[in-house]
């Protein structure tokens, strides 16, 4: 038995030639490269398949074998001496030798081949590279790339860059609230406060930029504003006709607190005249308001010669002794621009001030001591817009002297409003109708004319028409008139040189 067991042994082992000693690792792939390929002719060729990749990490020995794969039909295929059997996977094209060296295409001399440092398969190249069958396509002109356009509408459902957004902000900003709030009634925007943190903002804005405190409200408003600092910054113009029937020096301190927190304040009414806090408003005030019947020297002579920035001062019912014509500053509001008092004191502070809008409140006859013609010479030729409140005291004879005077002295003027207080019956009217008359053709300047009275007798709006503007109200050429309003409350305007009716 171990006879023939080992004679079967050598007997396979005879098929086989073995040489001794190791093969030099460099000439493990030399019999491949050095051997002739026989060129059997085949009935179609075959390329290789795309699809099929060797195996990464197999070594030297298998990336030796890729090249050959991915040779050209073009390219001589090597066959060993040592296996008369070509390789499956290697079969030359159905040419000879010759005739493929010389019909090689131009491109395949360009293919690419892979490196040995590619045989990672995320390296590979890709399936149009190892492609030895058809052309690589020839390389198509890429079209001009497009401007990008920025979508500004609010319809676009894009993901937005906040620089982006930051753009389109300032390209289509926001109507800001506080503009249409401005038209909402003040008992609604409490409510609209609570929908967001910007509402909330603009309806403050509304709320606290003009105050009008009357005596139930003044000392709670008062307090808040005391105690909220960034809401005093909101107000512009703070009107207290009144004080509290009880306030006492708490509410005095807090309101001298909350003036001092209206750094943005422009315009203050109070009722009667505190230095202390008169002293805490801020240096920006353009326009003060007091309805004292009685002030101080001191106000003319200290206060308003630290108030620079005032122009418009209102004094509508002070009826004291006014100061002299010298006895005011010069540096006291220099820019004074707008008078509201008594004569006597628009003739104190119309020297060096330019004044242009001044209502005189006149309740002293000629008999009284009054000059119209002293008065409308040093209001000067600057004044623009006066306003006459007569009395129920002042008679026909003074009335007429004013208007004269102003005749006189009014080139410049371009407005004019006539009220008279208290009750007038149609005698009284019709006799200030003819008055102004006198007055129109040395006004040529005038454009708006406005008469105030009340009626003791209701006359229709109908009567008040052409019917009296036929007897005055024809100025001479060169006039500027073109509206007027009657005490019954009609209007009318002059279009076309005809005079109508303006429905408001």
């Amino acid at each position: 038995m171990p006879s023939f067991m080992s004679r079967r042994v050598t007997t396979f082992a005879s098929k086989f030639h073995f040489r001794k000693g190791r093969i030099s690792s460099k000439n493990a792939i030399s019999h491949l490269s050095a051997a002739s390929w026989p060129r059997s002719p085949s009935r179609s060729p075959t390329p290789p398949s795309p699809d099929i990749r060797p195996p990464s990490g197999l070594g030297r020995r298998a990336s030796s074998i890729s090249e050959l794969d991915v040779l050209g039909p073009g390219l001589d295929s090597p066959t060993t001496t040592t296996s008369p059997r070509p390789s499956q996977s290697l079969k030359s094209p159905d040419v000879p030798i010759s005739s493929a060296s010389s019909e090689t295409p131009s491109w395949s001399s360009n293919q690419t081949r892979r490196t040995r440092t590619h045989s990672s398969p995320a390296l590979l190249h890709p399936l149009s590279e190892i492609s030895s069958v058809s052309p690589p396509q020839q390389p198509q002109p890429q079209p001009q790339p497009q401007p990008r356009v920025i979508v500004t509408i609010a319809q676009s459902y894009e993901l937005r860059s906040p620089r982006l957004t930051r753009l389109q902000a300032r390209q289509c900003p926001p109507v800001p609230l506080s503009l249409i709030f401005a038209h909402i009634p003040r008992s609604g925007l409490p409510v609209l406060a609570r929908v967001s943190k910007r509402f909330c903002t603009a309806a403050q804005i509304t709320l606290y930029r003009t105050l009008d405190l009357s005596t139930s409200n003044a000392d709670e408003c008062i307090a808040r504003l005391a105690g909220v600092s960034h809401l005093a910054t909101l107000v512009t113009s703070l009107k207290i006709t009144a004080y509290p029937p009880a306030h006492s020096a708490s509410f005095q301190l807090a309101l001298a607190l909350a003036l001092r927190s209206m750094r943005a304040l422009k315009h203050l009414t109070l009722p009667a005249f505190d230095a202390d806090l008169l002293a805490a408003t801020p240096l920006g005030l353009v326009g003060l308001t007091l309805l004292a019947d009685t002030l101080p020297f001191a106000f003319f002579d200290q206060f308003l010669s630290t108030r620079p920035d005032i122009t418009r001062l209102a004094l509508p019912l002070f009826v004291g002794v006014p100061p002299g014509a010298g006895e005011v500053p010069t540096t006291a509001v220099p820019e004074l621009a707008a008078v509201d008092g008594s004569p006597g004191l628009a003739l104190a502070l119309a020297s060096g001030r330019p004044l242009e809008r001044v209502t005189l409140r006149i309740a002293s006859t000629l008999y009284d001591g009054l000059r119209p013609a002293a008065l409308f010479s040093a209001l000067g030729s600057q004044l623009k817009k006066l306003v006459l409140v007569l009395a129920p005291d002042v008679d026909d004879r003074t009335r007429g002297r004013l208007i004269g005077a102003l005749a006189k002295a009014g080139g410049g003027l371009e407005a004019l409003e006539l009220c008279l207080e208290g009750s007038s019956d149609e005698v009284s009217l019709q006799s200030l109708y003819k008055q102004v008359g006198t007055l129109l053709p040395d006004v040529p300047a005038l454009r708006t004319l406005c008469l105030r009275a009340e009626k003791t007798t209701r006359t229709a709006e109908a009567e008040e028409g052409p019917s009296r503007l036929s007897v005055w109200t024809r100025p001479p050429l060169g006039s500027s008139l073109h509206r007027i309003s009657f005490p019954s409350g009609a209007r009318w305007e002059l279009e076309h040189g005809e005079w109508v009716r303006i429905d408001y």
